[in-house]
């Protein structure tokens, strides 16, 4: 693997990049940092040898959904949205949201109010 100073760098650009093409190329720099030089087909070749060689993780297990319904919105099949009531209870929700009938608190509000349902 040879080693460029960065002056020599400066002045022999095309002659770096063909021996990148070669070999891994090292350039030092003069605050004592080093930039690595690969090819791309290097590269490639030395990722596919590591994959090869990393073990394979075991298959996940994917989750069976709990719901029956189709119409479950639910990515897991939660069965809470099974009930048609809690489905209209969201929608509702939504409907006073879009009609700017919300009230927004900050941290403090809530938390004072959480300390009053406490008490």
């Amino acid at each position: 693997m040879p080693n460029y100073a960065y002056a020599e760098v400066e002045k022999n650009l095309a002659a770096v990049f063909a021996a990148a093409t070669r070999e891994k190329v090292v350039i030092d720099f003069p605050d004592g940092k080093q930039f690595h030089l690969q090819s791309a087909t290097d590269l490639q070749s030395a990722t596919v040898r590591e994959a090869a060689a990393v073990k394979k993780s075991p298959p996940r297990r994917t989750r069976t959904r709990k719901s029956k319904n189709p119409h479950n919105p639910s990515p897991s099949g939660d069965p809470y949205f099974d009930d048609p009531r809690n489905i209209a209870d969201i929608m509702d929700g939504i409907r006073q949201f879009e009609a700017g009938q919300v009230v927004s608190l900050d941290d403090e509000e809530l938390q004072a109010i959480f300390r009053r349902c406490r008490q």
